[in-house]
């Protein structure tokens, strides 16, 4: 299961990687900010393989641990299946501890309207 995540460094506003993560998945995202999660999903209506693209994460939870302070990053996906052109939508969440490593898990997204995550996606 893989989603792609894509970073841009800072101050300077260029793309720096273009990460797939697998579940249980942890990158560096040191001086860097999140530009969009790409998510596969399949659509519950046609059963089409499609791709959601997730943008504009906020900071929803924090928490003070061992190694520093914790983030959950989260943002809302959502469009229509390429073939039957129903509407799709999932919630996705990316968990920072320590500060400056993403951490995936399946568990971090949430099936909203129309779809589900592909866990073997190509």
């Amino acid at each position: 299961m893989t989603i792609k995540i894509v970073l841009k460094r800072l101050p300077d506003d260029e793309i720096s990687n273009k990460i797939n993560v697998k579940e249980g998945g942890q990158i560096s995202c040191v001086d860097s900010e999140i530009v969009f999660v790409e998510i596969p999903v399949r659509c519950k209506f046609c059963n089409t393989e499609n791709a959601l693209k997730a943008e504009s994460f906020e900071v929803v939870e924090s928490h003070e641990r061992e190694m520093g302070a914790e983030f959950c990053h989260s943002s809302h996906a959502d469009g229509e299946c390429v073939k039957c052109k129903k509407h799709m939508e999932l919630k996705i969440d990316l968990w920072e501890y320590p500060v400056g490593a993403l951490l995936f898990e399946k568990d971090f997204i949430e099936e909203i309207e129309n779809c589900e995550y592909i866990e073997d996606s190509k």
